[in-house]
């Protein structure tokens, strides 16, 4: 169907758009539509298996570059975060994995997400109360960040 939106974006064609999901579909649909793919807390392992998996659909498209890669994980800085709630696995949806620990193991943690081609990262706190969840966005961005690779 016909639609508008006003004000127009800025980027032509379009903004771009990324998938969010972690399933194989998710990815198919980000190398069909997509300029980017947006993953929620896979386990290192199977989040490398699922970008190596966009590649190939994504070569297999014929698209030119490489889709963005994007993860959103709970984080928690040893020492800072308090209040943290455990939720149990829920059954059929798989371990989710966090970043947490001292701000030293996270900065690694992150290294490791770049090297194998994660380009943006969501941190998620809403397992925090609202105080534990700003004191650990502060210390992640005077502690964390400045030891990031650019």
């Amino acid at each position: 169907p016909e639609m508008q939106a006003s004000p127009r974006p800025l980027q032509q064609p379009h903004p771009p758009i990324w998938v969010g999901g972690n399933s194989a579909r998710a990815r198919r649909r980000v190398a069909e539509l997509g300029d980017g793919w947006h993953a929620t807390s896979m386990p290192f392992e199977a989040l490398r298996a699922g970008i190596m998996h966009l590649r190939q659909l994504w070569d297999r498209q014929g698209r030119p570059g490489e889709p963005v890669l994007s993860l959103r994980i709970a984080c928690s800085i040893e020492g800072v975060s308090q209040e943290v709630l455990h939720f149990p696995p829920r059954p059929g949806r798989g371990m989710r994995d966090s970043l947490s620990g001292s701000p030293s193991a996270i900065v690694e943690r992150l290294g490791a997400y770049q090297e194998i081609g994660v380009r943006h990262v969501v941190l998620e706190t809403s397992t925090q109360s609202h105080t534990s969840s700003a004191a650990t966005l502060e210390a992640f961005m005077q502690r964390i960040k400045p030891q990031l690779r650019a």
